[in-house]
């Protein structure tokens, strides 16, 4: 992820929604810049998650 990427998430957890993030940023335009950062960081943390999920033993119980 890209530093300007990683600053977009920052400021949108900040905002708490893509439309004020966008605002922020420069404009509406910018708020499919945004879901695309969302869409890759969501698609990072799924590969996460399934890398977790095959590292654990058979018989792991919570």
């Amino acid at each position: 992820m890209s530093e300007d990427e990683r600053r977009t998430l920052e400021l949108f957890l900040k905002c708490g929604s893509i439309r004020k993030t966008a605002i922020k940023l420069g404009g509406l335009k910018k708020r499919r810049e945004i879901r695309k950062i969302l869409r890759k960081c969501y698609e990072e943390l799924k590969k996460i998650e399934n890398c977790e999920n095959t590292q654990k033993p058979k018989d792991f119980d919570f």
